[in-house]
Parts: C-alpha cells; sequence; structure tokens
C-alpha cells in the first residue's frame, strides 16, 4: 500500500502499526524503515529486509522529552543536549530503566539505546495518535547509499514492506549526528547533520 502525503488516515495507519506493519515513512533526514518497537516479528523483518547483521543495532522514535524520561535515565548534560537539539537530527544513546521493556535487538553492549525524537511533520502526525516508541533505521540495504528519490523508494521496498508513506522527495542529508555520553564526556559516535562542534559548543 502506498499512503501519499495528502490521503493519510493516521487512525488507519495506527492500526496497521499496532498489529506488526513494517513501513517505510519520511524523517528529517531519511526515509526510514520501521515497526512498533515491541514486534519481535517485525523487528526481524526489518533486519532481512536490510540484509543487517543483528549486531547492528537500529535505533527508536519517540514522541518527546516525557516519553524519553519516563523509560531512560537521563542525567543532566544528556538533558541539555536533548533540549537543545531535539527535536531534530541528533541521536543520544540513553540507558533504559527497564531493558525488559526492549527487545534485545536494540540495545548495545553498553546497554543503551539510540534515541531521537523526530521534527518532521509525518513523524510529529503519528506520535499524536500513538503513546509508544518506533523503529528507525535508514531504508535502505545495509551498504548501499541512502534513497532520497520516492520513486525509487517504492519501486526498491513496495513488495518488502505492508505500506509506503510517500512524501516526494527528500533533501540529501548524512543523517543524524549520534552520540554517546559517558563520564560527562560527549563521545562522537557519527558526524551527521548537526556538526560535533555546535554540540561542543553547548557542552
Amino acid at each position: 500500500m502506498i499512503f501519499s502525503e495528502k490521503n493519510i488516515n493516521f487512525d488507519h495507519l495506527t492500526n496497521l502499526i499496532l498489529n506488526g506493519s513494517v513501513f517505510c515513512y519520511p524523517t528529517e533526514t531519511l526515509y526510514g524503515i520501521g515497526c512498533i518497537y515491541s514486534n519481535q516479528d517485525s523487528i526481524t523483518k526489518i533486519f532481512n529486509i536490510k540484509n543487517r547483521n543483528v549486531k547492528q543495532k537500529m535505533s527508536l522514535l519517540f514522541k518527546d522529552f516525557k516519553m524519553l524520561n519516563d523509560l531512560f535515565y537521563i542525567n543532566a548534560l544528556e538533558k541539555k543536549i536533548i533540549n537543545t537539539f531535539l527535536p531534530g537530527k541528533l541521536s543520544i544513546l540513553l540507558e533504559p530503566k527497564k531493558s525488559d521493556n526492549f527487545n534485545e535487538n536494540l540495545i548495545g553492549d553498553n546497554g543503551k539505546i539510540s534515541c531521537r525524537i523526530s521534527s518532521h511533520d509525518f513523524v510529529i502526525n503519528l506520535f499524536s495518535k500513538i503513546n509508544f516508541p518506533i523503529i528507525s533505521t535508514s531504508a535502505n540495504v545495509s551498504g548501499n547509499q541512502n534513497i532520497y528519490n520516492s520513486s525509487f523508494l517504492i519501486n526498491e521496498f513496495s513488495s518488502k514492506v505492508d505500506f509506503i508513506v510517500d512524501y516526494g522527495d527528500i533533501k540529501e542529508s548524512k543523517g543524524s549526528t549520534i552520540i554517546n555520553i559517558v563520564n560527562n564526556n560527549v563521545n562522537l559516535l557519527r558526524e551527521g547533520d548537526i556538526p560535533s562542534k555546535e554540540i561542543m559548543e553547548v557542552v
């Protein structure tokens, strides 16, 4: 199924996601592949679609700071960075308060999960209907280039996922900048659209 920007029924999408659908959707950086965070079969399907090694963990999108704060330990520096750069193009590794709440394929060896709050209109509207995190990983086969063209996305994934949300072409992006804070030191894991120097200025 293909849903264009102008014909989205978010109640219908919510039911599909709750029932385990895997879907492609736009974010402020890339088109992503996602599903509800708690469905093992759906998560396994995403790994298979992307031909992704299960040791490579996937990120989660959250509604807002409250949802993050309910589920994760967040110290003062992490809170400052989150409040400065999110919603937006930053992913930050956080330690869950209860690791049993999350699939093992999301938790890294350091016990943390990559977390982001999206600023894209579609994601914001979706979170007005749902109250749980969703998987966020780039819509491509692992090792291949990122996809920004919606027609190419549809050709590549329409037979592999349950539905696609088509918002047209997306501006090219490096992806989100990924950081991990250890002992109040910011460790840069990936330089993305937010320059690391901007984060260090805040710190």
